[in-house]
């Protein structure tokens, strides 16, 4: 099961990675910026929480940085979008049981990350839900700042 996961994991990424980095050819490179939602303080409707520095995120996508729990597995790691003029921290989450949904929400300090699922597409919404299959964010690369991802899970999945 870890196996099939990391496989496709690998794979999702790089159809990611392939179509993001021909998104800009032979135009002008995209810088996205980090903007943030403005909210304060912990959400207060999310079970569990993990965060992380930037600077510890490696820039290898066969080797994330990866953390299973009960019901969820995260894989973070660094890598370039946009013709590989942009680095972009990479989020998957995906659920370990078809039986549950995962809810989550990236957070800086006490605001949330406005999100990408493309180089220049922020989602419409500030909660990310995520089945077996996976669900990826990208925020841009920024050195020493701390991330904290909120989730909890939601019986009835698909």
């Amino acid at each position: 099961m870890v196996f099939s996961a990391l496989l496709r994991f690998i794979f999702g990424f790089g159809l990611l990675s392939l179509a993001l980095s021909q998104s800009n050819a032979g135009g002008a490179a995209t810088t996205p910026n980090l903007p943030w939602v403005l909210t304060f303080g912990r959400p207060s409707n999310y079970d569990s929480y993990w965060n992380f520095d930037t600077s510890s995120i490696p820039a290898d996508p066969i080797h994330p940085f990866r953390r299973v729990e009960n019901g969820l597995e995260i894989n973070v790691f660094r890598g370039p979008v946009d013709g590989g003029t942009q680095q972009m921290i990479q989020i998957h989450v995906e659920s370990s049981s078809s039986n549950h949904d995962v809810f989550w929400q990236v957070y800086n300090g006490g605001s949330i990350v406005t999100r990408y699922s493309a180089i220049q597409h922020r989602p419409q919404t500030t909660e990310l839900q995520s089945n077996v299959q996976g669900t990826f964010a990208m925020i841009p690369y920024q050195p020493g700042t701390r991330i904290t991802l909120y989730w909890r899970l939601k019986d009835g999945g698909l």
